[in-house]
């Protein structure tokens, strides 16, 4: 998600789960694989998102997929440069208050 700075604001640094489909098969374990996480989304074989409310889950649903979207049609240009840990900083200092 270290992309554009609308993508890190909103999902912050999504986590990739191990072993998803374990987890789904024990759906109790699965609430606290993402309670582990900083951030609203974790990713594996799928994209799971939590919101406050509906409308915030489907946003950084849509910030995910469109992020991800962005990525694949740009590969044509080059490689990606990644928002760096210093940008991210100011990032969380000036949005995350």
């Amino acid at each position: 998600m270290r992309t554009i700075p609308e993508s890190w604001i909103f999902l912050q640094d999504v986590y990739t789960v191990p072993f998803w489909r374990s987890v789904q098969r024990q759906p109790d374990d699965s609430g606290n694989v993402i309670k582990k996480q900083s951030g609203p989304a974790v990713k594996n074989d799928c994209a799971i998102v939590t919101g406050d409310k509906l409308l915030q889950t489907f946003d950084y649903l849509e910030v995910a997929e469109f992020s991800a979207k962005s990525l694949i049609m740009s590969a044509s240009l080059g490689q990606l440069v990644p928002i760096n840990d210093e940008q991210v900083s100011e990032l969380r200092a000036a949005f995350l208050k």
